[in-house]
């Protein structure tokens, strides 16, 4: 399991929130554990703290309620409580930015209902929103909360009063969703497919008890305007993000509704790269989806209007993620802002990714008809694109490094700054692969990282993307790079190797095209077989290669 460490750092009660996110970590298979400052010195502790302690931690929370500051505060001061507010947190911030600390994210709590000084709450907003513009990952948690609900029932006095915990039971959900989301992507992991419910998820009704003709798309009770929700769904299509549908319906029935109502839907069923609509457990459907995609269910969300088949889901398949879209009544409108915060980049691979999968159903189908898989492979008229030390797409392998878990030699995660230090550096070599077959590209699929020892060539990092694996391109990216190191500065090379709990495909990898060298600490070396790879049989073309 792997384990990360968070340090909270706040001023009024938030452990609770924390016990249902450690609930959701353990689902993914990561032990997280937090460490929380004391109430009173929330950002004291933070100026005392050094820079190589606070890198120790994957990700600091800061947990600030301006209502807990003003408490502290002489009345004398009281009108100038948010400009003191407001300087401290720049001068943190600023602070921060200097030592280069980075994954911090705030989270600034202001409630009138907690405020029992004479201070304009409609100022205190506006300020907060300055402040949010001028720091990054800066969040109004009032906002934030808003986009799921509304503030009426989420905030109890009582338990504000009686211990410094803002939340009622709903705001308590609502609140570790929002940080569940936060924390994830701090740790480089975003959702990559959506699947879902069609009866009462993606319009109101059933089809058996309505008929497909009497579908419509308003819950007036409930208040939810489906066809926005669908509008909201296809904007999360548009920056990549895998659409599926998965519902206890035969197919004419899912296609009649699509047909009939095709003028006035945001949705079209072309949309679903996948759709299954059978009267199968749902959990069997969601797992034949993962495997056709070789997606893993930890990076999915599956919405539902039943508890019933979610709670199905997650006894079955505990590390996908669900939402019930009733939960919350804001949900549906705001499921875009939730799922990919504003300050999310987006790739070329993205926005492509669902002709990426396309063509990768394309290939399935052809591997079928081939017995031989040289034949096979040959067949595909596969070309790679190897490129060293190029300064264009950063982001994407950026993307590469912080995203593949299966695939990933080190488990070392560079963004896009450390890569372009890298690149400034002499002694180091970033190496990228491109691919394209007779179906279609494959986009950016392998990055090596090397670096220029005293005595060796270390391999620091070997990622490629699931989607291009299995078809000989790992295999000549690998020997392409190793040819390359040898010729420019004639070292042995050594490739480093830390297990994690998911990276076994390239740990089988390394030990069938390398030979394994002595462990130190929790890391192994593995050093390239140099014949072996004059052995093979070329399958593939590799332009640019010397």
């Amino acid at each position: 399991m792997q384990k990360k460490k968070f340090l909270i750092l706040r001023n009024y009660t938030i452990e609770p929130v924390f016990n249902e996110i450690e609930d959701k970590f353990q689902n993914k298979g990561i032990k997280a554990k937090f460490d929380y400052s004391s109430y009173d010195s929330a950002l004291p502790e933070l100026l005392r703290m050094t820079s190589k302690k606070l890198k120790e931690y994957d990700g600091i929370l800061i947990f600030l309620s301006f209502e807990s500051f003003v408490s502290n505060i002489h009345k004398k001061k009281i009108k100038d409580s948010f400009l003191l507010f407001k300087n401290l947190i720049e001068e943190i911030s600023k602070q921060l930015r200097v030592n280069k600390i980075e994954n911090i994210n705030w989270f600034i709590l202001s409630h009138q209902k907690f405020i029992t000084h004479k201070i304009n709450n409609n100022k205190v907003q506006s300020q907060i929103l300055k402040l949010k513009k001028k720091i990054l990952n800066f969040y109004d948690f009032r906002s934030e909360i808003l986009k799921f609900h509304s503030t009426k029932n989420i905030f109890d006095l009582r338990y504000w009063k009686s211990s410094m915990f803002p939340f009622s039971g709903l705001g308590l959900r609502i609140a570790s969703n929002i940080i569940f989301i936060k924390l994830q992507l701090i740790l480089r992991s975003k959702y990559k497919l959506l699947i879902l419910d069609a009866d009462n998820t993606l319009w109101n009704g059933i089809i058996d008890e309505a008929g497909y003709k009497n579908i419509n798309f308003k819950n007036n009770l409930l208040k939810i305007n489906y066809l926005i929700f669908q509008k909201k769904i296809k904007e999360l299509k548009k920056k990549g993000i895998i659409l599926c549908l998965c519902t206890k319906n035969d197919i004419v029935s899912i296609r009649n509704v699509f047909n009939y109502h095709k003028r006035k839907m945001k949705l079209k069923l072309n949309d679903f790269l996948i759709i299954k609509a059978n009267w199968d457990d749902k959990y069997k459907n969601i797992l034949e989806i993962h495997k056709k995609l070789n997606l893993s269910p930890e990076n999915s969300l599956f919405i539902d209007d039943s508890n019933f088949e979610i709670e199905s889901i997650n006894s079955m398949i505990p590390t996908i993620d669900t939402q019930n879209i009733l939960e919350f009544e804001n949900y549906f409108k705001n499921i875009d802002k939730i799922l990919l915060p504003e300050n999310i980049k987006f790739t070329k691979e993205d926005a492509l990714r669902e002709k990426l999968y396309e063509d990768e159903f394309k290939r399935s189908t052809v591997k079928e008809k081939h017995k031989n898989f040289n034949k096979y492979i040959k067949s595909l008229n596969i070309v790679l694109e190897i490129k060293k030390n190029s300064i264009k797409n950063l982001t994407r392998l950026a993307q590469l490094s912080q995203r593949t878990n299966q695939f990933n030699s080190s488990a070392i995660r560079y963004d896009e700054k450390n890569l372009r230090k890298l690149l400034k550096n002499k002694s180091n070599s970033i190496y990228q692969c491109s691919a394209k077959d007779k179906f279609g590209n494959y986009g950016i699929i392998g990055l090596i990282i090397a670096e220029n020892k005293n005595e060796k060539i270390i391999i620091k990092s070997f990622a490629m993307s699931c989607r291009a694996l299995g078809r000989e391109i790992e295999i000549n990216f690998f020997n392409f790079v190793i040819k390359s190191l040898l010729r420019n500065f004639n070292k042995e090379v050594a490739i480093l190797f830390k297990k994690t709990n998911k990276n076994k495909l390239v740990e089988d990898f390394l030990k069938k095209n390398c030979k394994r060298g002595l462990n130190w600490k929790k890391e192994i070396f593995f050093y390239p077989k140099i014949s072996d790879s004059n052995k093979r049989v070329k399958l593939i073309k590799i332009n640019n290669e010397k």
